[in-house]
């Protein structure tokens, strides 16, 4: 009696791991199944001719709107020309709240629909980074304003582009802008550790050909500690510019933080100074004295297209645009015309026609892709702007 209790136990343990492998086995297939059905449905409703095409816009949109303006200005633009390709753009806003779930939970949601075009996204690189797998898997094309191919896993992603700079371009640009003003102490301050990383290794290495030292220090807290703590580290290191690679919010108050501790000058990477957005640019060549906070310009506003683009915002949103307001913009304009041009809605084919598109109409001076997604923009300038603004 005593063998048959542990004979049935036995059986009844080897029932119950059974029941749970048949479950997560029935699971895994359902989930494929869902996928599977996913890609087929946008596959079939873009080629469909028919139908609102939805465009997911990806970014921290409760802390700044600025960059979802221009997108939705695109939009808008796009739709009063008869739509892409006889089609309606609906922006559909997705906020990741800043942080690596809120991106990978809004991704998983844009992906989930057989509607969803393309994205434009996310307004931060290293969340952009985070989700651009999901993107490939489901087959759905994402162009990042916020800086170069946010792919960074090397895996070959053919549906993932950049339209903003890389942090090796911003580097070079940086470099010759420091040396041209004689600076030779470059403080480097960043909170995206892959942004940041690249950004120093490039900086050091062009910086020790013109006997430009690089010091990197961490982003310190938002707090009045931190205040003291990067105040000490300006001072003690003889800071001559910081160069900051951050939010907006943290080049606010980076910038405040400069002013106090003798004006030290502040150049703003990624999306050429996010928290400088919409502030009025001075002559490229002027430096405030002392001080000042500085922007990488991809096109002048006196550029013909640039022009155009911004009187017309400035008609409608009573300012003119920042760079923020030009990245998004640029991004869902440069699909458009990828889509026109390739004469299909189709993932695949937009990629191969942004990366083929020959010096393209373009406000933040894109001349084409390379084979890695990356954007090929024309000479960049630094600009000088408003510091007491921010």
């Amino acid at each position: 009696m005593k063998n048959l209790s542990i004979w049935g136990i036995f059986i009844l343990t080897c029932a119950v791991c059974l029941w749970q492998v048949g479950g997560s086995l029935f699971s895994g297939l359902e989930e494929r199944n869902l996928f599977q059905s996913v890609v087929t449905e946008r596959l079939e409703y873009a080629a469909s001719g028919s139908g609102d095409i939805f465009v997911g816009a990806a970014g921290h949109w409760s802390a700044d709107r600025e960059m979802l303006e221009g997108i939705e200005f695109a939009a808008e633009a796009v739709n009063k020309n008869g739509g892409l390709l006889g089609r309606k753009l609906v922006i559909k806003p997705g906020d990741d709240q800043g942080s690596f779930d809120g991106a990978l939970r809004v991704a998983q949601g844009f992906c989930n629909d057989s509607r969803m075009g393309f994205v434009i996204g996310h307004a931060d690189l290293a969340l952009s980074a985070t989700a651009v797998q999901n993107y490939e898997f489901y087959n759905l094309l994402v162009m990042s304003p916020a800086g170069s191919n946010p792919n960074r896993s090397g895996q070959g992603f053919q549906l993932s582009l950049g339209n903003g700079l890389s942090p090796e371009q911003f580097a070079d640009g940086a470099v010759d802008f420091v040396v041209d003003r004689g600076w030779k102490n470059v403080g480097l301050l960043y909170s995206d550790a892959e942004y940041g990383s690249r950004l120093a290794r490039r900086f050091e290495s062009a910086g020790d050909s013109h006997d430009v030292l690089c010091m990197t220090g961490v982003l310190p807290p938002l707090t009045s500690e931190g205040r003291e703590e990067l105040r000490e580290w300006l001072r003690g290191l003889a800071i001559e510019v910081v160069v900051l690679s951050a939010s907006p919010k943290e080049e606010r108050w980076l910038a405040d933080v400069c002013r106090e501790t003798g004006n030290v000058p502040v150049i703003l990477a990624g999306i050429a100074g996010g928290g400088a957005a919409g502030m009025a640019p001075t002559s490229s060549r002027s430096v405030p004295a002392p001080g000042g906070v500085f922007t990488l310009q991809r096109l002048g506003l006196k550029e013909s297209a640039t022009n155009v683009f911004a009187k017309a915002f400035q008609e409608c949103y009573g300012r003119m645009p920042g760079e923020r307001v030009l990245a998004g913009y640029d991004a869902l304009m440069l699909v458009a015309q990828a889509a026109e041009q390739a004469k299909s809605l189709v993932p695949t084919d937009i990629s191969q026609a942004l990366r083929s598109m020959e010096k393209p109409r373009s406000v933040t001076g894109t001349v084409g892709f390379d084979d890695n997604g990356n954007a090929v923009k024309e000479t960049l300038k630094f600009i000088s702007v408003r510091s007491d603004g921010l």
